[in-house]
């Protein structure tokens, strides 16, 4: 966005008959500008290049029930915040719990 509020690109499908995500919780980008975007719905996390181009797979299977916050460190470890099980998931930039 733009000081002014106005969208500067808008990412993925406007059709929400083919939208990509089921309930998007959060968004948080890393040091390197991986932006990663946390689907509650799913439990997934979606990594996309600066561009807005998915790269990698999605990190599935977070053993969370609707995750609703996502940081990233400085080192590009995730932190999930799983409000659902009252806790915070820490993961390596591959979706591996530490």
């Amino acid at each position: 966005y733009r000081p002014d509020g106005v969208a500067q690109e808008i990412w993925g499908n406007t059709d929400p008959a083919h939208t990509v995500f089921q309930e998007l919780s959060a968004i948080a980008s890393s040091p390197d500008g991986t932006l990663y975007a946390l689907d509650a719905g799913a439990g997934t996390i979606l990594r996309f290049s600066e561009s807005g181009d998915a790269i990698a797979a999605p990190i599935k299977d977070l053993g969370c029930y609707y995750p609703r916050g996502l940081s990233i460190e400085p080192n590009g470890d995730l932190l999930v915040c799983d409000t659902g099980r009252e806790r915070v998931v820490h993961l390596d930039q591959n979706g591996r719990e530490l």
